[in-house]
């Protein structure tokens, strides 16, 4: 969905998107649609396209914003998901401790970590040194980590340029505690899962400060009622598709998605977003900057990722169920493409198929277990929606 509209802007940094107060209640009456200021004399209007909450996976749901401007510096690409903390099949997960390490842990790009992992999805987490070092070689994290219940990096005092105060805890059962300056620090007994950065969101106030730099931006928030953790991504340095924002900007998207408190985490080159396919390969829902500038992942000293289910429990069970469909968009992303959300909508023995973005053809298959089964649904199926009728049990795809 799609709105254009225009009035008197102030200065461009986030009045060119930001959601003050007096946006507030108009953005909440309109919900999925967010209207952009422009200029009421002349100025070309900004408009912003908001994908619905999409499930990728159980617990875990996706969206998508996209800021079109013909005016230089108002591009934007945003990527959200929300995580059910109350799902007792989400885990959550951080790099661990390198215990024969002379540092904290060691590098590696955010696709390897959730590869190597076996998570779901993934960004990445806290700053760190030194900057893109060799994947392998030790790397010093700054500010509060705890994975799995074993220190990572303790909390200093003055910890690195960033100085990271800001913390969000988490229970082994998944529940959040949300620490905005975390000094002296507090007791982590029982604390499972730990990240540090800098506050974003304290209260539901945005305390993110100054810093007018439009940066690409990494964020984690937290719901006031404390059931969903939202993890953000803000792409940027890519002219014609997204510019960055900045830190106010960043707090401002995190509240607007439904975060109460918020901590920014590393953010520029080492901003990552990805998930994982029907195979466990990694596959990149943002366009990191470092990628078009090196044509690979920045290796990082810190990520973030969260375990949990398929939509599905599995072929098993679908093969009992005459009719049932499983969909999949398995492609993988490059610069400029964003990947598209299939959903399957059943009526009896007809299939409603949709998907967003263009140029994509749709595959089936009643044997997902091997990969040279998929082929093209006969026609062939290159637009949505796609209405089909079938009996039995069949998986769907989507090929660029």
């Amino acid at each position: 969905m799609e709105i254009r509209s225009s009035w008197k802007r102030t200065k461009i940094s986030f009045d060119r998107v930001r959601l003050r107060s007096y946006v507030w209640g108009a953005v909440k009456k309109v919900l999925a649609v967010l209207c952009l200021v422009a200029a009421a004399t002349g100025t070309p209007a900004a408009t912003t396209n908001i994908g619905p909450w999409t499930p990728l996976f159980k617990g875990i749901e996706h969206t998508f914003v996209r800021v079109a401007s013909t005016i230089p510096s108002e591009q934007q690409a945003i990527n959200c998901l929300r995580i059910e903390l109350t799902d007792p099949d989400i885990s959550l997960f951080t790099t661990p401790h390198c215990t024969n390490c002379t540092r904290d842990t060691v590098n590696q790009n955010t696709s390897h970590f959730l590869e190597t992992y076996g998570l779901q999805v993934a960004v990445n987490g806290n700053f760190y040194s030194p900057s893109d070092g060799n994947l392998g070689n030790p790397a010093e994290v700054f500010g509060l980590a705890i994975s799995q219940g074993n220190l990572v990096s303790p909390q200093l005092l003055d910890d690195g340029e960033h100085s990271p105060m800001t913390v969000l805890l988490f229970t082994t059962n998944n529940g959040p505690t949300f620490i905005a300056s975390n000094w002296p620090p507090v007791d982590t007994t029982g604390i499972d899962t730990a990240v540090g950065g800098n506050a974003l969101l304290a209260d539901g106030v945005d305390v993110a400060g100054n810093d007018d730099s439009d940066d690409p931006r990494t964020a984690l928030g937290i719901s006031q009622d404390k059931r969903y953790l939202f993890v953000m991504t803000v792409d940027g340095r890519n002219d014609g598709w997204s510019d960055g924002v900045t830190v106010f900007e960043t707090a401002e998207w995190l509240a607007y998605f439904g975060a109460y408190n918020g901590v920014n985490l590393d953010g520029g080159g080492s901003t990552t977003m990805v998930m994982a396919d029907c195979e466990g390969k990694a596959v990149r829902l943002n366009i990191p900057s470092y990628v078009l500038e090196q044509g690979r992942e920045r290796r990082t000293g810190h990520n973030f990722g969260v375990y949990a289910k398929p939509l599905l429990s599995g072929i098993k069970d679908l093969a009992v169920k005459p009719g049932a469909v499983f969909g999949s968009a398995l492609i993988m992303t490059q610069p400029g493409l964003v990947l598209p959300l299939l959903s399957i909508a059943m009526t009896g023995d007809l299939a409603t198929l949709n998907w967003n973005g263009e140029g994509f053809t749709l595959q089936q298959t009643s044997d997902i277990s091997s990969s040279n089964s998929w082929m093209d649904v006969p026609g062939p199926v290159n637009s949505s929606p796609a209405a089909l009728t079938k009996t039995g049990t069949f998986f769907y795809r989507l090929r660029r």
